[in-house]
C-alpha cells in the first residue's frame, strides 16, 4: 500500500514535470520569436528621416542669392556662427564669401529642389557627409553605396573608462565593450578597399583586448603609434601617471601601406642646411656602429685621394681578392694624400669602413667635403639627407598632438567657449589620416563613425586646403550636439580656416563645398511606429491548434508587416510619414520620410542629376550603380500620374526600349510600359530589352536583408 502511494506521487510529479516542460518549450518559442523580431528591427536598414544640404554660395544664381538674403532664419544662423555680423546683406556682398554655406533645412522644399536640380554630378560634388544616427545603423546604411570604397577610417571610440562623460556607454565590461566594437568594425571592414588603412585611437585600458580583436578582423597590422597626448599627465592613484595613448593602424592586405606624414621642427633642426636637392647635415664619412670594421666589409676600406687644394677623388684601383684589399693603379702626384678610414685610439690604429662604396662616391663628389684641423689632420664628411617622405615612426610626440593642450583650445577658438569634453587635437587626427591616405591629389574618402566633436571633419577640410583638394569625409554621431557642435563646426571651418574667440580671422580662404546632412531613423523610431494588426477573429475558429502555433512563432512578424513598410505606401511616396523622436526624452513628431534618398543609398546610386518636382507628382534621379550600369529611378505619385500620365512622362524622358540611354530603370507602382522591342528583318532583326524594375520589391528586399550580420 505504501509503495503504491509512492508510485502515485512519482507519477504526479512526472506529469507536473512534463507540463512544466511543455510550458517552458512554448515560452522558449515565444522568446525566440521575440528575439528574432527584435533582431529584424535592429538590423533593418534605416530610413532617411531627413536629408538637407549645406551648399556654399558660389553654387547659387543671383536670384537665389536674393532669396537667401531675405531669409531671416538663415541670417540668424550665420550670426550665431559668427560668419556675419549684420543682417543687411546684399547678393553681391554675399557672393564674395565663397565658403559661406546655405542650409537648405531653413528653406522650403521648392527652393531646396530648385538648387539640387541645377547641380549636375551631384554625388561627385559632395565634399562631406554628416550622418546623425547610431553608428552601427549608419554603417549598414552606407554599405549599399560605399562597400569596398572607403579610402581611410579614423575613429576615436569610447575608451571604456570613467574618465570622460560621453554619450556612448563608457563603462562596459570588457566582453561587452569588445562586442560593441566588433559589431561595428565588422561592418566597417566591408566598406574598406584592400589597400585601406583604419586608425583607431585607444588608451591602456583596452589596448591589449582591442589589438587581439583587430588582429582577428584585419589581416595586417601596419603599426602602433605611441602618442604623447597629455604632457602634464593624468592623475592616478597607486599607478604611473599616463601621458600617452595609442594609434593602431590595420589593413586588409599587403597593399595597406602607411604613407609619409612629413616632418616636424625637431627633424628640421637635425638637417639645418639646404641645397637644390633638399635639406641635409654634414656627417663624418667614416662608418660608426655595427659592421664598421674593415674585417666586416673589406670592400668599404679603400683610399681616397685628397689634393693640396682640398679636393677629393677616387683613384684608379682594382680589387685584390687574395689580399682582400684594393691595389692602387696610378701614381699619386706630389702634394696628394691617400686617406683611409682609419681611427686611432690610445695610439693604436683601427681600420674601419667608409659609409659608401667607391663606385658611388666617384659619381657624386659634390656630396662630400674635405676638412683639415689645426694639426693638419684630414677628415672627409658627407651630406646625410633628410628623408622628407619617410614613413611614420612609432613615437608620436609633436606638441600639436597633445589633445589636453590643443583639443579644447581649438574648439574654444572656433566657438568662444568650451562646449565638449576631451576633444581630439586637430594635428593628431590630421596626421593619422595622412598616414592612411598620403598626399596624392586624387579623391580620398575618410570615414569616422565616432565623430565626437567633429575633429575629423575639420582635419579633412584642412587637408583639402593645404594638400589634396579632393579629400572628402563621412562622419557619424548620434549625440544631441550633432546640431549644436558638429554641423556648426563644419560650417565654420568651411568659411574660414583660422578662428579666435569664436570669430573668423580671415574669410578669404573659404572652400567651395556641398555637404549632405542626413538624419536616420533610429531603432526607437522603428519601435514607436510599430503597430500589430490582429487577424480576423474567425481565422483560427475551427483550428485552435494552429492559433497556438501562430501566436508562438509567427504573430509578431505577420501582424507588424504593414506598419514597418507596405507596398501601399509607395503609391504616394512623397507623403510617407513616420513618428520620429525629436529629443532624448522620447518626444516625437510625425514627419515625412525621404524614400527617394533612402532608395538611392539602398541601391548604392552615385547621383548624376536629380529632377525633383513632387508638386507635379514625380521625382527622377539619374546616376550609376555600383556595377557601373547607368540608372534612372522614377518616383511618382500614382494618384497624380496614372497609366496615361506615366506614358506621357516616359515619352518626355525618352524612356522606351527603342531609344534609351539607361541600363536599368526603376519605377514605383503598376505600369504598362513596354520592356521589349522586336524589329523585323528589314529593320535589322534586333530585339532590345529594357531592364525595367519595380521599386517596391527591390526596396523591401534590400531594407530587410540580414546577410553577414
Amino acid at each position: 500500500m505504501q509503495n503504491a502511494e509512492v508510485f502515485s506521487d512519482i507519477g504526479n510529479n512526472l506529469r507536473m514535470i512534463q507540463c512544466l516542460r511543455s510550458i517552458a518549450l512554448d515560452l522558449i518559442k515565444f522568446l525566440a520569436q521575440l528575439e528574432d523580431f527584435q533582431k529584424k528591427l535592429w538590423t533593418k536598414k534605416k530610413f532617411v528621416a531627413q536629408k538637407d544640404y549645406l551648399i556654399s554660395v558660389d553654387y547659387l544664381e543671383s536670384d537665389q542669392l536674393k532669396t537667401v538674403c531675405q531669409n531671416e532664419r538663415q541670417i540668424a544662423q550665420w550670426k550665431r556662427l559668427g560668419v556675419i555680423s549684420t543682417g543687411n546683406l546684399k547678393p553681391d556682398v554675399l557672393a564674395q564669401y565663397k565658403g559661406l554655406t546655405v542650409d537648405t533645412s531653413l528653406f522650403d522644399i521648392d527652393f531646396k529642389n530648385l538648387l539640387l536640380n541645377q547641380i549636375d554630378n551631384l554625388s561627385q560634388k559632395i565634399n562631406g557627409t554628416l550622418i546623425s544616427g547610431d553608428n552601427f545603423q549608419a554603417l549598414r546604411f552606407l554599405e549599399g553605396k560605399y562597400k569596398n570604397s572607403i579610402d581611410a577610417i579614423y575613429i576615436d571610440p569610447p575608451y571604456n573608462t570613467d574618465a570622460s562623460a560621453i554619450l556612448y556607454k563608457n563603462d562596459f565590461k570588457d566582453s561587452s565593450w569588445l562586442s560593441f566594437m566588433e559589431s561595428r568594425l565588422e561592418v566597417a571592414n566591408r566598406l574598406m578597399k584592400p589597400s585601406t588603412l583604419i586608425s583607431v585611437a585607444i588608451d591602456d585600458e583596452e589596448v591589449s583586448a582591442l589589438r587581439l580583436l583587430m588582429n582577428n578582423l584585419f589581416p595586417k597590422e601596419a603599426g602602433v603609434g605611441v602618442v604623447k597626448v597629455n604632457p602634464q599627465s593624468r592623475k592616478t592613484k597607486g599607478k604611473f601617471s599616463p601621458v600617452h595613448e595609442y594609434a593602431l593602424f590595420y589593413g586588409n592586405s599587403s597593399d595597406s601601406q602607411p604613407a609619409s606624414i612629413g616632418y616636424d621642427e625637431a627633424k628640421l633642426d637635425r638637417y639645418p642646411l639646404e641645397d637644390d636637392q633638399g635639406r641635409y647635415a654634414w656627417m663624418n664619412f667614416i662608418r660608426a656602429g655595427s659592421n664598421d670594421k674593415r674585417s666586416d666589409r673589406p670592400k668599404l676600406y679603400y683610399p681616397i685621394v685628397v689634393t693640396e687644394r682640398g679636393q677629393m677623388r677616387v683613384p684608379k684601383m682594382a680589387w685584390n681578392d687574395l689580399n682582400q684589399c684594393y691595389d692602387v693603379l696610378e701614381d699619386i702626384a706630389a702634394g696628394e694624400v691617400l686617406v683611409y678610414p682609419d681611427k686611432f685610439e690610445d695610439g693604436v690604429k683601427i681600420e674601419k669602413n667608409w659609409q659608401r662604396g667607391n663606385v658611388r662616391v666617384a659619381t657624386e663628389y659634390n656630396e662630400y667635403r674635405v676638412r683639415k684641423n689645426n694639426e693638419g689632420e684630414i677628415s672627409i664628411d658627407f651630406k646625410t639627407r633628410m628623408d622628407a617622405n619617410a614613413l611614420p615612426t612609432t613615437w608620436w610626440d609633436k606638441k600639436e598632438y597633445a589633445s589636453a593642450n590643443f583639443g579644447a583650445a581649438q574648439l574654444k577658438d572656433l566657438f568662444g567657449e568650451k562646449n565638449f569634453d576631451f576633444p581630439k587635437a586637430k594635428g593628431l587626427v590630421k596626421n593619422a589620416i595622412l598616414a592612411c591616405i598620403g598626399k596624392e591629389h586624387d579623391e580620398k574618402v575618410v570615414l569616422d563613425f565616432f565623430a565626437g566633436s567633429g575633429t575629423t571633419a575639420q582635419a579633412v577640410s584642412e587637408i583639402r586646403r593645404e594638400i589634396n583638394p579632393e579629400a572628402k569625409f563621412i562622419i557619424v554621431d548620434q549625440g544631441e550636439y550633432f546640431d549644436t557642435l558638429i554641423k556648426p563646426r563644419v560650417q565654420k571651418v568651411n568659411f574660414c580656416s583660422s578662428w579666435k574667440n569664436g570669430k573668423p580671422v580671415n574669410s578669404s580662404d573659404g572652400l567651395s563645398s556641398i555637404f549632405e546632412v542626413i538624419k536616420l531613423e533610429s531603432y526607437e523610431d522603428a519601435l514607436n511606429n510599430l503597430e500589430l494588426n490582429n487577424p480576423k477573429a474567425d481565422l483560427f475558429e475551427n483550428n485552435p491548434e494552429f492559433k497556438d502555433d501562430y501566436l508562438l512563432n509567427y504573430m509578431l512578424d505577420v501582424e507588424s508587416r504593414g506598419s514597418l513598410l507596405s507596398t501601399d505606401d509607395f503609391k504616394k511616396p512623397f507623403d510617407y510619414t513616420m513618428k520620429i523622436a525629436v529629443d532624448s526624452a522620447g518626444a516625437f513628431k510625425e514627419q515625412k520620410i525621404d524614400l527617394v534618398e533612402t532608395f538611392n543609398y539602398l541601391v548604392g546610386l552615385t547621383v548624376k542629376h536629380m529632377d525633383a518636382q513632387p508638386e507635379r507628382g514625380f521625382v527622377t534621379v539619374t546616376g550609376t550603380l555600383p556595377n557601373g550600369e547607368t540608372c534612372l529611378v522614377l518616383w511618382r505619385d500614382c494618384e497624380k500620374i496614372d497609366y496615361e500620365g506615366l506614358n506621357k512622362l516616359c515619352d518626355k524622358l525618352a524612356l522606351n526600349p527603342a531609344d534609351n540611354e539607361f541600363d536599368v530603370v526603376y519605377i514605383n507602382g503598376d505600369h504598362n510600359i513596354p520592356t521589349v522591342l522586336s524589329q523585323t528583318a528589314d529593320e535589322g532583326g534586333e530585339t532590345r530589352v529594357l531592364k525595367l524594375r519595380q521599386i517596391e520589391p527591390e526596396f523591401l528586399e534590400r531594407m530587410f536583408a540580414e546577410e553577414e550580420i
